[in-house]
């Protein structure tokens, strides 16, 4: 059974949202800013698919943080095309790490 990338983001999403609202509060509050996206003009064409739901979004800057954190990690378990590809079924727990990483970072 292939699963799609979809499914993982839909995961990822939903630990996202599932964070109590005073880490959200904590995390928006902050003085240090220890992320900051480029313009979406400079992104790669693997990020601009990635992130083309989240383009003038208020998740902008997290589709951003997360592409970043996941790329390196599932371009060296998955390959280099792991945005756009299918997922098969023996690369999922790679996809679930790379997603926790991203949340855990990004978040």
């Amino acid at each position: 059974m292939e699963l799609k990338l979809p499914i993982l983001l839909v995961s990822a999403l939903f630990l996202f949202a599932c964070s109590s609202a005073d880490e959200t509060s904590d995390y928006e509050s902050s003085s240090t800013n220890t992320y900051e996206a480029l313009p979406p003009e400079d992104y790669s064409v693997e990020k601009q698919s990635y992130m083309q739901s989240c383009i003038d979004t208020s998740d902008e800057s997290f589709c951003s943080c997360q592409f970043d954190v996941m790329d390196p990690i599932l371009s060296s378990s998955v390959g280099s095309n792991w945005s756009t590809k299918n997922m098969e079924e023996k690369d999922f727990e790679k996809y679930v790490s790379a997603a926790e990483t991203a949340v855990s970072e990004c978040s």
